[in-house]
């Protein structure tokens, strides 16, 4: 079951973009924070119903294992490697604050 459809982590410029798209696709999959953390248990992952509702509601980039274990949750396992190598992009990203900070 792939519930992902319009959902493109690679479209997220920010780190609060790319958790929007994470609620889009916990959206689409229709299950509960409870139903995820079980589908995320038969999956060997970790995903505790008050971490993912935390996770969810911040504008932060969550932790690798966290994004692995919901989208495999969310059924999308297949689309997984675009949703990592989009939080790694943004983990390396340099605020252009700092950026112009560090060159002057």
């Amino acid at each position: 079951m792939v519930v992902s459809g319009d959902v493109s982590p690679a479209d997220a410029r920010t780190a609060g973009e790319y958790v929007a798209l994470l609620r889009k696709l916990k959206e689409r999959s229709g299950l509960t924070l409870r139903r995820l953390e079980q589908r995320a248990a038969e999956r060997d992952d970790v995903l505790a119903r008050s971490t993912l509702a935390d996770m969810l509601r911040r504008d932060t980039l969550p932790r690798a294992e966290l994004v692995t274990a919901l989208v495999r949750a969310c059924g999308a396992e297949k689309e997984l490697p675009e949703w990592l190598a989009a939080r790694e992009r943004l983990a390396a990203e340099v605020p252009a604050r700092c950026v112009s900070h560090f060159t002057k």
